[in-house]
C-alpha cells in the first residue's frame, strides 16, 4: 500500500477491556512499535500425509489417527483425521510448528529455539516423512529456506511441540543470541525420505544443487 495526501494509510489501536474506568477516565493506549506484514498465504502445494502417531491430546499420550498438513505460511499442523463426520466439523489441531502464538511459545527459551532459530518460509512441493527414531515418532520435511526440520510428533498436549534438530543447523544454544548463517543447501523443492543405512535410520535429502545428502536421524 502506497500512502498518498488522497489515500492516506491510517493506523488504529484497539484494545479490549471489561473496566468502565479504562472509558471513563479517558485511557489511551500505545505502542513502542508497529509492523506491517502482507497477507498470509495459507494455500497447501505440499501433499499432506496420514499417519498412526502416538500424539499427546492433553491428556493422554495414545496412538491417534492424525493428518499432518504444510502450508505455504511455513507452518505444520497437526489435526485428527476424522473430525465430525456427522456435523461436518473441523477437525482438532493437536498441535501447530512454529507456534501461531510466538509470544507465548515455550520454545522461546534460551535451551531450545529462543526466537532466533530460523522458521521456514514455505514449503513447496516438499512433503512430509514420518519415522520412528529412538522409540519416538519425528517428522522430517524440507523447506523453501534449504532447511530440513526434524519435529517430534507427540507435542506437548498445550497445541505446541517442539525442534527436534534442523540440517544445516541454524541454532547453538552455547551461542543463544547469535543467529547462525544461512543454508547453501537452495531451496528443497523434492521431499525427503527416511531410509535404513548401516542399521540406523537416515534422512535423504534432495539438494537443489544436484546432490543427495544423507544425515543420521
Amino acid at each position: 500500500y502506497v500512502h498518498t495526501s488522497t489515500a492516506p494509510i491510517s493506523v488504529r489501536l484497539l484494545n479490549q477491556s471489561l473496566l468502565p474506568a479504562d472509558i471513563t477516565d479517558g485511557r489511551a493506549i500505545y505502542a513502542d512499535a508497529i509492523r506491517f506484514v502482507g497477507d498470509a498465504d495459507l494455500s497447501i502445494n505440499s501433499t499432506p500425509i496420514q499417519v498412526v502417531a502416538r500424539v499427546h491430546d492433553g491428556t493422554s499420550v495414545a496412538p491417534r489417527d492424525v493428518v499432518v498438513v504444510a502450508r505455504e505460511n511455513g507452518r505444520l499442523y497437526c489435526m485428527d483425521a476424522h473430525g465430525d463426520p456427522a456435523t461436518g466439523q473441523q477437525p482438532r489441531v493437536y498441535w501447530t510448528w512454529p507456534s501461531e502464538n510466538p509470544a507465548a511459545d515455550p520454545n522461546n527459551v534460551p535451551a531450545i529455539d529462543h526466537g532466533i532459530a530460523e522458521v521456514p518460509t514455505k514449503f513447496d512441493l516438499s512433503s512430509a516423512a514420518i519415522a520412528t527414531v529412538g522409540g519416538e515418532e519425528v517428522l522430517f520435511i524440507g523447506a523453501e529456506n534449504g532447511r530440513v526440520y526434524a519435529i517430534n510428533m507427540d507435542g506437548r498436549g498445550d497445541g505446541t511441540t517442539d525442534r527436534r534438530w534442523t540440517y544445516p543447523d541454524d541454532y547453538n544454544p552455547s551461542a543463544p543470541t547469535t543467529p547462525m548463517g544461512i543454508s547453501n543447501l537452495g531451496p528443497i523443492k523434492g521431499s525427503v525420505a527416511v531410509a535404513d543405512i548401516g542399521g540406523a535410520p537416515h534422512v535423504l535429502i534432495p539438494a537443489s544443487s544436484g546432490r543427495l545428502i544423507a544425515v543420521d536421524a
